[in-house]
């Protein structure tokens, strides 16, 4: 119902309670406590006697009453909740997900326990994207892996579009800017031996936001890199967007094209790098990423190595 009232006050000038109330087929007390729950959600209504009602400002939330304008999915952010604060994104879809559809998307202004690979603190402060999906892919837990590479592409790519700014991603799943990292990916699942029962796709986007001192010079925001804000609300759509593209191609088509597209956008392919697992590091050239999402690591010994996870940085101690 919000929704409708936000299309007629954006039709421009005022709208009489009245005659929302009778073109809804609600009650004229219902409209006014729908004005102030948009109100409360940041969109700027003017209220004027004997005249009714005037959208001044849209929310500068990233809430669904304003992304729903970009929205081109079939399910995914259908529906989408969105907060002001959460501990995490990950912990409100996991408390969701036995009865909740395949799609659900939540959405918080800020994370207070925001977390990354290794179980790191992930800082999300407002002004970024910061967003958990509920998906229920039909494929055992061996390929949950394609699930970031699905993500990663469609960040690197939706920030080329919207930001007008040369994005790349860094195996296994960080997107990359001016070589400082904008964007991350955690997966996490609840699975069996032989399938997936559901997997919360989660990543955080450093929009607007401001960053830790500490990060300066690992970290960068689209802010920073382009010089000027970026909308938010056009840039989570068309990731969501893309996700939803890439997913059901994955799932009715197959994985190659989305493969393929992925490597273009790889800055760790072909180079020389270290990477660091949970017991040692191998040093050596990633020669390619594997339908798994596994690096091929060739060491100077000529041995194939295939890595699903770790840390990677260049020998001279870049990232």
């Amino acid at each position: 119902m919000k929704s409708k009232i936000l299309d007629r006050l954006r039709e421009g000038n005022f709208v009489s309670g009245q005659s929302m109330a009778d073109d809804l087929h609600i009650s004229r007390t219902a409209v006014f406590k729908h004005i102030k729950s948009l109100q409360k959600a940041g969109f700027i209504i003017e209220s004027v006697p004997k005249q009714g009602y005037r959208l001044i400002g849209e929310t500068k939330k990233l809430h669904p009453l304003v992304f729903n304008k970009y929205l081109k999915t079939k399910f995914i952010g259908r529906p989408t909740l969105h907060f002001d604060e959460v501990a995490s994104t990950i912990n409100q879809v996991m408390l969701r997900a036995d009865k909740a559809d395949e799609g659900l998307v939540v959405v918080a202004e800020k994370q207070l326990e925001g977390r990354g690979r290794f179980s790191r603190h992930w800082a999300s402060p407002a002004g970024g994207i910061w967003t958990s999906i509920l998906l229920k892919p039909k494929c055992p837990p061996t390929e949950a892996a394609r699930l970031n590479i699905i993500a990663s592409l469609a960040i690197a790519v939706s920030i080329e579009e919207v930001a007008k700014i040369k994005a790349q991603i860094k195996w296994p799943n960080d997107i990359l800017v001016k070589e400082r990292k904008v964007a991350g990916i955690l997966t996490e699942m609840v699975a069996e031996l032989d399938k997936i029962n559901y997997a919360v796709l989660s990543f955080g986007v450093n929009v607007n936001n401001s960053l830790p001192a500490e990060l300066q010079g690992q970290a960068i925001s689209l802010r920073q890199a382009t010089s000027h804000q970026v909308d938010r609300h056009i840039l989570f759509a068309a990731i969501l967007n893309k996700i939803e593209d890439y997913y059901i191609e994955w799932q009715t088509k197959g994985f190659d094209f989305i493969l393929d597209s992925w490597r273009q956008y790889c800055s760790t392919l072909g180079q020389i790098v270290e990477v660091k697992g949970l017991n040692k590091v191998l040093k050596g050239k990633a020669l390619d990423v594997d339908e798994n999402g596994q690096l091929i690591l060739r060491t100077a010994d000529g041995k194939k190595h295939y890595l699903s996870a770790g840390e990677v940085t260049l020998p001279s101690g870049g990232s």
